[in-house]
This record gives structure tokens, sequence and C-alpha cells, in this order.
């Protein structure tokens, strides 16, 4: 994702988005076809082998290449939608503005989440 980010600010990643959605797609398929491979695997395989079946945690490789071929698919889309198909902001609907509007502030919103997720669970843990 960084080389990603890196092709955005370096304005190189429209000519990128064909590959970059068959990239997403193939490893898509790819851990779906490792998923269905290694249904008959026991669940231990999912921390130590290349094919097994779906597992969240340990996060098996065949979840680890679903993940990852969403997250580049749903970044270029995100891309084509909102950086080269611009609209005209007057004809926008609600959650395209409020979007566009947050996405300049989402460093804040990383930071933000994250005190959500992890403050109480670390206060939590000096009470015990």
């Amino acid at each position: 994702m960084h080389v990603i980010g890196r092709r955005i600010v370096a304005k190189k990643m429209r000519r990128d988005l064909p590959i970059l959605l068959l990239a997403g797609v193939v490893l898509l398929c790819l851990g779906f076809i490792l998923g269905y491979a290694g249904r008959t695997e026991p669940p231990i395989s999912a921390s130590i082998a290349w094919i097994s079946p779906l597992c969240f945690y340990p996060d098996s490789f065949s979840l680890i290449n679903i993940q990852a071929g969403m997250s580049i698919i749903v970044f270029s889309m995100v891309y084509f939608f909102f950086d080269i198909r611009k609209k005209d902001k007057t004809n926008l609907g609600i959650f395209s503005r409020l979007f566009i509007q947050t996405s300049d502030y989402s460093l804040t919103f990383y930071f933000l989440h994250y005190m959500l997720l992890a403050w109480p669970l670390a206060t939590n843990e000096t009470y015990q």
C-alpha cells in the first residue's frame, strides 16, 4: 500500500489502474482457490501451511491473499471514482461530499479510531 500511495503522490497511478485491478482480482481468486483447496486440512495448518483453510486468527495465507486483493481493488476503485472522475462539487451527493471533506483529515480520523480501540484496553489493563 505504501507503493500505491507513492504512485498517487507522483501522479503516476492513473496508468497503473488496469494492472492493479488485475493484480487484485488475481490475489482474490488465488486466496479463494487456496482456501477451497485447503478446506480438508486440519485447523492448525492455518499458521504453518501455504495451502490452508480460511482462518481469521491466526491469519492464514489464503485469507492474506483475499485481504490484499480486496484492498488493492478498493484503493483502485476509490482513486478512480474520487480522483480521476471528479464531478462538479455542487452536484455531489451527501456521502460523496462527506468522504471528500473527511479525506483531508484522514490522519486525524486514524488517530481517533486508534484511541477509541486502544485506550479502553490500556485503562482496563491497569485496573486489573
